[in-house]
């Protein structure tokens, strides 16, 4: 590993850690009308303040909680973004054959 492959390495931490806490919320609304509690995306924030839900909107409101769903697949496309990196920074070295010279 080189050292520009550690950078790669340490900038996916770091951005592994923002995306982990500032993720994305959704709120669960339950109306009246509707049978079933139904959720809408509600955007992002830190995890240690979540957004207000919408009350004037849509009342009914059951609850905030984080987006795992969407989290799993912004982690996942990061993983992907730092390992092409990581590996487009790696040295390229070709190995030659040996020879055996009789």
């Amino acid at each position: 590993m080189n050292s520009r492959q550690r950078i790669v390495l340490r900038f996916g931490l770091l951005a592994l850690l923002l995306l982990c806490l500032v993720p994305p919320w959704v709120t669960t609304y339950q109306v009246s009308i509707v049978r079933h509690p139904w959720t809408r995306p509600d955007g992002y924030g830190l995890i240690f303040a979540p957004p207000p839900p919408d009350t004037a909107t849509y009342g009914g409101v059951q609850g905030v909680e984080a987006d795992y769903p969407r989290l799993a697949v912004e982690v996942l496309a990061l993983a992907a973004a730092v390992g092409i990196v990581f590996l487009a920074v790696g040295d390229a070295r070709v190995v030659k054959p040996r020879t055996d010279a009789g």
